[in-house]
């Protein structure tokens, strides 16, 4: 590229002394131009022998734009500086040669302002789909959030009693298994127990399914309310609910237990303006090595049977 360059100055150079003289600081400034198009890369090597350089702006070369869409005159440009020549031989004076220049000159500087009006609407083009694409990436963020949001509301309904805010047997049954899977795991203690009203149909009968239910509301922020925040309490269906207590020697989650059921003999229940006394029934059952948790149930179950069958308004051990 330098030579081609050098090959223009020296058919320059060739012209008469008197007008090479005199015009002079006219083509130094359409040489220096061409070197400093050069110096900001907007010259390639030739492609082929004997083929001159192709004008092609640094954006093409760094991926910016793409020269097949582009409209840019790199065709233009090189007809204009290789039209020097023949400018040169065909001025007869300096007036003509003055004028050739300058035209040369006006038509590289309107070539370069074509290319950088169609770079200003390109960058613009690109920018405004930038901007598309980042409100759309926005607006998908905010779709996503707001559907995790409303996945984890319905998770957190479905695994809830609605009647007593309490955990349901879907929730329940979740974290039986992961209660049983540590302990087994990393051993220690682990109880389950089981309560059951008495006498909850009597309730129903006498006094109304209204009444009934505010009762099982009571018992169930009453139990709560007397738990620990490592226990875990669900409603396991109807008047029956079922603890699990980890980490829990057998005598302390009987002392638990039958501070519940005393909590529930004591609570006030009034009904149609009398004192009524509603009581629960318990069973305890421990998980002893490899035991499956439907079998530490089951033994809980019997045990809560037995203790109806005792008379009811007491705690049996499995």
């Amino acid at each position: 590229t330098l030579g081609w360059l050098r090959q223009e100055e020296n058919q320059y150079l060739s012209c008469p002394p008197e007008i090479a003289k005199t015009l002079d600081p006219e083509l130094q400034a359409l040489i220096g131009y061409s070197m400093g198009s050069y110096a900001l890369g907007y010259y390639t090597p030739p492609l082929a022998p004997g083929q001159g350089p192709e004008v092609v702006p640094p954006e093409f070369a760094l991926g910016k734009l793409d020269p097949k869409d582009s409209q840019f005159g790199s065709e233009e440009l090189r007809q204009q500086v290789g039209g020097l020549q023949s400018s040169m031989l065909e001025a007869s004076d300096l007036p003509s040669l003055k004028r050739a220049v300058q035209a040369r000159l006006d038509g590289l500087l309107e070539t370069v302002d074509v290319y950088e009006r169609q770079r200003s609407e390109h960058e613009k083009q690109v920018g405004e789909r930038l901007n598309t694409l980042v409100e759309r990436v926005a607006s998908l963020e905010q779709a996503a959030t707001g559907m995790r949001q409303h996945i984890q509301e319905q998770r957190n309904r479905a695994l809830r009693d609605p009647l007593t805010d309490l955990p349901n047997r879907a929730a329940w049954d979740e974290r039986l298994e992961m209660e049983v899977a540590r302990q087994q795991r990393y051993g220690g203690q682990l109880l389950l127990a089981v309560l059951d009203v008495d006498h909850f149909k009597r309730i129903n009968d006498s006094f109304g399914h209204l009444a009934g239910d505010r009762v099982l509301k009571i018992i169930a922020n009453e139990l709560r309310k007397r738990l620990r925040k490592t226990d875990f309490i669900a409603r396991f269906g109807g008047e029956e609910f079922a603890l699990l207590l980890p980490e829990t020697p057998l005598d302390a989650g009987q002392r638990l237990i039958e501070s519940l059921r005393e909590g529930i003999q004591n609570c006030p229940f009034h009904f149609k303006g009398e004192r009524t006394e509603v009581t629960l029934s318990g069973g305890l059952a421990a998980f002893v090595g490899t035991e499956r948790a439907e079998q530490v149930f089951e033994r809980a179950d019997r045990a809560l049977y037995r203790a109806k069958g005792a008379g009811r308004n007491r705690i049996e051990m499995a």
